[in-house]
Order: C-alpha cells, then structure tokens, then sequence
C-alpha cells in the first residue's frame, strides 16, 4: 500500500504535498492583514484558500471557540497568562488563531480530495468508538462529557452540546469527518517518511546485538621486572621530579606555622543595653524576626467539575460565570449556591473552609483568596485540579506576634553582640592602620593582653 501511495505523490499531488508542508511549516510565523468581509453569490466569506472561500459563519464560530480557549488559560493562568503568551511570541487575537486553523484544515481537504481520499460511513463509526482516537485527534470538536460511561455517544449531552456550539447535526458530521480524514491524512505522509529495513536491522545490531570479544591477557609482573633492570640516570630522575613538582605539586612539604589564640568576648568591653534600645529593636524587626502566627483567611467557595452541564445547557466554566454576576448583586446567597451546587465536602456548611494560612491549600485557590481585599468578596473563576471555582472572603485574620517580654533577654543578647563587634573591629583596625609595620606585633600582643584571656 504504501508503495502505490509513492507512486501516486509522485505524480500530479507532489507539488500539493510540497505546497501543503511549507504552509504548515510557516503558518506561524508570518501574520496576514486584518480580515475583512467579502460577499460573493454564495454568501458572505471572510477569506479564500486557493480560490475556496471560507464562510464568515464558519470563521465567526471558529473564532468564537479560539476566544473561548483563550478564556479558560487566562482563567487558569490568570495575570501569568499574557507573559507566557508574549515569552512565545503568540498573537492572543482570536482570529489569528481561527485564520490559521481554517487555512490549515482547507489545504489538507484539498490535498485529500487531490489524491483522492474517500472514507466511508463504517470507517467513521470504527474509528469513534475508539476513545483513545476521540482524544488525540478529535478533542477540539468532541468533549469527553459526550460520551456515557460506556464509551458510547449520549443523545442526551450531544444535544447539549451541538446547541450550546451553536451547530447543525450537519454541521457538527461534518466537522467529524473533516477532523477524521486530517487525521488518516497526516498519517499516511509520516508513512512516507520511508526508512529502509536494513537501516532499521543496522541500528538494533549496533544497540542491542550480542558481541564477540577476544580477552589477551598481559602479565604486569614481567614489564615491571624489565624495567627494574634498566638503568635510570640523575637527569631522568630530576626531569620526573621537576615535572610532577610543578603540575601537582607531589614532592611539596606543606608550610607549618606557630601561632597562639586568643579570646576576647563582650564582657571585655562592658556593654550597656538601655530599655529604649531593646524596644527599639523590637519593634523594628517584630514582622521578620518575632512572629507568633502568621496571617489566615476564612473562606467559602464552590468546586463543580469540569465535565458539569447544568440544566439549561452551559457548561462548569460558563455556569460559574453567570452565578458569580447573580452573587456580586446578591453575596449573602453563596452559602445557598455552595450548598446546592458544590461537590466539596464543605458544601454542607455552606462552602466553608477552616482559616487556612499561605502554603496550606492549593496554588490556585490561596491565590485567588488572598487578593480579594474586602469582606463577602468574590473571586472570578477559577481552575483547580478538581475542577472550576468560586471564592468568596468572610474575614482576614492578622498574623500575632510573640509579647516583648518573652523576647527581651534574646533582643539584649543580640544587641550586646552587635555592639560588641563594632567596637572590637573599629579598635582593632584603628590599631592597625596607624601602627607602622615593625612595630605591629608588639602591639597587637599589647591589645591581646588587654582585651583577651
């Protein structure tokens, strides 16, 4: 097969094929003009793909779902997200994004329909019931929740679904089958990239293959005995030494010196703390140095899952932003809401947590937490692990601090060392540099035994 598939590329599609992965190649790199709406007989068109236009409906909802995604990694990353998009050097306009979507869709249809790929109504239902197909080719246009526990299509949530995206049952077959025949297309180019068997054979040889080896056992002993037989002369030796003393220093005897020690503490200088220092010094490091507790936060939120569609057809993100506009009219509903809703446990009391301080819940959640500023406010939504969320702030409690008294002994101990240190180093430097260099020893002994024991 792959080898009728050659011979046919090689004909009249190869320059579709070569016209088809140079666009793909730099479909990212160059930016077109802003689109602009063109009518023609057939109804208004936002762009042409060698000569197919591209309905405006069809861009429109394209870009619709790319705002969307857009959405949801601003709602994940939140004020990270625009720095991680411009470190890639990505456009965040919708309709870049659709534009090269589309234009990369329309030129594999046309190379498909160039070489002639049909896929049948039986090849369409095989390859759905294949979830692992589903989730790497086909999750932009179906989401999990469609499907039952069984794996099979749910009437019900498809329903949902396809209202809710704004599609036709035609429209939504169609993009199955685009997404389909993309994904048999793309495969059988990688199958091009022919490797021949015995390359592959070389390659496992060269890694995995057992060798053959040959051992020749030499003796030591016998070129050791020969050499000690040979003369070595006083030029050879100094030659060996002179090297290895000046790379390695091998034949170095290491300096040895004598000295005396001595030590000189706080008491020698007889250091006053005042009250007013030790108050001083509390207070200007009470934050960093004396905390007792640090500061909490009490809040209640709501967790629903991300698969979650609520009754009228709006999915866990999109239900969560039209109750957080009906709770900033109406704060004093969120314990209800948490109730009703939540799949937290602490939805039994109303959504809400234990005080918890920075470090004690997920990213995600203390960061939303911790910004809010006032009392009964409430966060945008969210992305957790578990799902989407809302939070809401009931108090801020301040971090404590350990009382003066129960620290003042180790304030005056770090007084007493600071300045005794001072005053130890500006003596001693003053000694030493007005002292002239003959004489230094002498006073240096003269300060130890003043100072030191």
């Amino acid at each position: 097969m792959i080898t009728e598939i050659r011979n046919y590329i090689k004909t009249s599609s190869t320059s579709s094929m070569i016209g088809l992965i140079t666009v793909l190649a730099l479909g990212g790199v160059f930016s077109l003009p802003m689109l602009l709406k063109q009518v023609s007989s057939s109804g208004p068109w936002a762009f042409k793909v060698s000569g197919k236009e591209i309905s405006y409906q069809e861009f429109s909802r394209e870009s619709a779902d790319q705002q969307e995604r857009i959405n949801r990694f601003k709602a994940q990353y939140g004020q990270f997200a625009e720095m991680l998009f411009q470190s890639q050097g990505i456009d965040l306009n919708p309709q870049v994004f659709a534009r090269d979507i589309l234009i990369r869709q329309e030129l594999l249809d046309q190379l498909a329909e160039s070489i002639h790929i049909e896929i049948t109504q039986d090849f369409i239902v095989q390859k759905l019931q294949d979830r692992d197909i589903i989730i790497n080719n086909l999750s932009d246009i179906i989401q999990p929740f469609v499907f039952d526990q069984n794996g099979s299509l749910s009437q019900e949530s498809y329903r949902l679904y396809t209202k809710q995206q704004g599609l036709t049952a035609s429209q939504f077959e169609d993009k199955i089958y685009k997404g389909i025949k993309k994904a048999l297309l793309l495969s059988l180019i990688k199958a091009l990239v022919y490797i021949p068997e015995y390359v592959i054979k070389f390659q496992a040889a060269q890694k995995d293959a057992r060798k053959k080896y040959s051992i020749y056992h030499l003796s030591l002993a016998d070129y050791v005995q020969k050499e000690r037989q040979k003369e070595v002369s006083h030029d050879e030796v100094r030659a060996y030494y002179d090297a290895h003393n000046s790379s390695e220093k091998k034949y170095w005897i290491p300096e040895k010196r004598i000295g005396s020690s001595s030590l000189i503490t706080p008491k020698e200088y007889s250091v006053k703390i005042t009250d007013s220092a030790i108050n001083s010094y509390y207070e200007d490091n009470k934050t960093t140095l004396f905390a007792d507790k640090p500061a909490q936060i009490e809040v209640r939120y709501i967790l629903i899952d991300k698969d979650f569609v609520s009754e009228d057809g709006l999915f866990a993100y999109d239900f969560l932003i039209q109750k957080r506009a009906e709770l900033v009219q109406n704060p004093s509903d969120f314990a209800r809401v948490a109730e009703q809703f939540s799949v937290d446990p602490s939805a039994k009391n109303g959504g809400k947590l234990k005080p918890f301080e920075r470090g004690e819940q997920e990213h995600a959640l203390e960061r939303a937490d911790f910004v809010l500023q006032q009392d009964n406010a409430i966060s945008d939504v969210i992305e957790m692990q578990q799902g989407y969320a809302l939070v809401q702030s009931i108090k801020k409690i301040a971090r404590t601090f350990k009382p003066l008294d129960a620290v003042r002994t180790e304030i005056k101990k770090r007084l007493i060392e600071r300045e005794f240190k001072e005053l130890f180093t500006d003596e001693l430097k003053e000694l030493l540099d007005v002292t002239p260099i003959e004489q230094k020893s002498e006073l240096v002994r003269q300060f130890i035994t003043k100072r030191g024991s």
